[in-house]
């Protein structure tokens, strides 16, 4: 009898070990798995190149002497451009970002050196050139058919006098506005130092994309 309660007892104390680690296997199991909704790591971007152009007027020609790449450079799109982005969208405003602006170096040489380099609240100091042609202007805007959510905005600037300086650029939903003040900016970029004379051309091709 005895032996028959030893037996016993061994056998439930094997069972219970047995099923207790299957518990455990179980648990441990079920805790790793990865039960938070599932999260899409896809989003809408918005990226742009800006390249900067010019083509210098010859005078013993009496024409122009063909453009030559200057750079390109990824440009800084502004919070009060991303918010207006975010607007035009839910239909809450109606903006068109065609409108296309130059810095002055000129103007700010003696503020904080030349100016313009641009930063994400849009606070750099940037003198909107009024004159000498190079006025503030509504940009071409077209469509890339070959490339889903791509498009360019460009423009050429033609200087009406000599010695011109500029280094910056800015894209605003301002028609014919001076592109400096809050909500009206959308993008900018800086650039190297152009001297532009009296009837040299400055292109500026923003080609700009959503995916």
């Amino acid at each position: 009898m005895n032996k028959r309660r030893i037996y016993d007892f061994l056998l439930f104390s094997f069972l219970f070990l047995v099923m207790s680690l299957l518990l455990v296997s179980s648990f441990s199991q079920f805790s790793s798995l990865n039960l938070s909704p599932a999260v899409s790591s896809n989003g809408v971007e918005k990226n742009s190149i800006v390249c900067i152009s010019t083509n210098a007027w010859n005078e013993e020609t009496n024409s122009y002497e063909g453009a030559k790449l200057i750079e390109c450079k990824h440009n800084v799109f502004y919070l009060s451009g991303r918010n207006m982005t975010r607007d035009a969208l839910l239909g809450l405003m109606n903006a068109t970002f065609l409108n296309i602006s130059l810095n002055n170096v000129t103007g700010n040489a003696t503020a904080a050196g030349m100016g313009g380099n641009p930063v994400a609240d849009g606070s750099e100091v940037f003198i909107t050139r009024t004159g000498c042609g190079l006025a503030s202007v509504m940009g071409t805007g077209r469509v890339v058919p070959t490339s889903a959510g791509n498009w360019s905005i460009t423009t050429t600037f033609t200087s009406t006098c000599d010695n011109v300086l500029t280094n910056a650029t800015r894209i605003t939903n301002v028609t014919g506005g001076n592109g400096t003040t809050g909500n009206g900016l959308f993008a900018g970029v800086s650039f190297s130092v152009v001297n532009l004379s009296n009837n040299d051309q400055l292109i500026i091709n923003w080609t700009n994309s959503v995916n």
